[in-house]
């Protein structure tokens, strides 16, 4: 046999013994049931024409990801709007050219209080 299919065999096994390990998900309590309707119930009762016409999220004209910037028919990086000087991370978002040079998830997290503290 292959050394590289014994490898696997022996994972394979390890992870089902360690699963056995474990009470069967049957033994545990089922959440509480989605109190609001269904994405499917809802379009249950849209008319074909109206349901064609939907779209989550706008795409980009220019690049044909989704996430149109508000009000626009191209994203933030197509319209080259800068980088937000707040963003920590390897993909920092992108800032409105009239705003203070953050994006709306960094100026929105600087003016919100946190909790336990007082005004």
């Amino acid at each position: 046999m292959c050394p590289q299919i014994q490898r696997v065999d022996a994972i394979v096994a390890a992870r089902l013994n360690a699963a056995y390990a474990y009470p069967p998900p049957a033994a545990c309590p089922d959440p509480a049931p989605a109190v609001r309707p269904s994405q499917t119930a809802l379009a249950d009762h849209r008319p074909v024409r109206e349901a064609l016409a939907y779209r989550a999220l706008a795409e980009c004209a220019g690049c044909g990801l989704p996430g149109c910037a508000p009000g626009e028919s191209l994203c933030p990086a197509c319209l080259n709007w800068p980088l937000c000087r707040c963003c920590t991370g390897p993909t920092p978002r992108r800032a409105h050219p009239g705003s203070d040079g953050r994006c709306i998830t960094c100026a929105t997290a600087s003016t919100r209080r946190l909790e336990g503290t007082s005004a």
